[in-house]
């Protein structure tokens, strides 16, 4: 589809131009206006280019949840193979992170913060929580620096669910894309799979089986 192309392309040359000659300015927002604008300004929503659609204003309210043994048993296994997975992503892009701050990761860290999220979390309906590669690239790609800025989304997220859900209606979808793209290709090092496949023949094997699963 030629038009949502043409949205994906001029948000990650937006993203791209600003990152290269204002790096000071924030590239992913302003790719979401100049694509957004145009759109609802033209109507070009109408052409077929996917949008994010109406969201549900307002916060999750605080449940209780029920203990009922019967679905903790049917539950149990998979909510392990879960956690397993969350914290190997998690884990992941901590050390993809931290290779290219310096940066120390504690692992033990980790595993109790993911813990006391998903706890608290079980209080208000919300997904399992985990790392995410994605967001985390973004938030790296944004200057980022420490847990603070986690904070400071977190609030922004809260606030922008009790007032501004009509302005996303119209952003498109495929500009959300070329976002995660820029910025997760911050974290790709072609080289670094090359050398590893120098090195040890196996370890190439596994690393490019990976990333094909994880495009697919």
């Amino acid at each position: 589809h030629l038009p949502t192309l043409g949205v994906g392309l001029l948000a990650f040359a937006v993203v791209y131009g600003l990152r290269k000659y204002q790096s000071k300015l924030p590239a992913a927002l302003i790719a979401l206006i100049v694509t957004t604008v145009p759109l609802v300004l033209l109507g070009l929503h109408e052409s077929g280019i996917a949008i994010v659609g109406a969201s549900p204003r307002g916060l999750p309210g605080f449940h209780i949840p029920s203990v009922d043994f019967r679905t903790i048993s049917t539950l149990i296994g998979p909510a392990l193979v879960l956690a397993m997975v969350c914290f190997a992503e998690t884990y992941s892009v901590g050390k993809a992170i931290s290779a290219e701050t310096k940066q120390k990761v504690d692992v033990d860290q980790e595993v109790i913060g993911q813990g006391l999220a998903n706890l608290a979390g079980s209080f208000f309906q919300a997904y399992p929580v985990g790392g995410s590669f994605s967001r985390t690239a973004i938030n790296y790609s944004a200057g980022a620096k420490t847990g603070i800025s986690s904070v400071v989304a977190g609030f922004s997220t809260a606030l922008a669910l009790l007032f501004l859900t009509p302005l996303f209606t119209y952003i498109p979808r495929a500009a959300l894309a070329a976002i995660v793209i820029s910025a997760v290709l911050l974290l790709f090092h072609p080289r670094e799979v090359l050398s590893l496949w120098k090195m040890n023949r196996h370890d190439g094997i596994v690393a490019l089986a990976v990333f094909i699963l994880a495009l697919l």
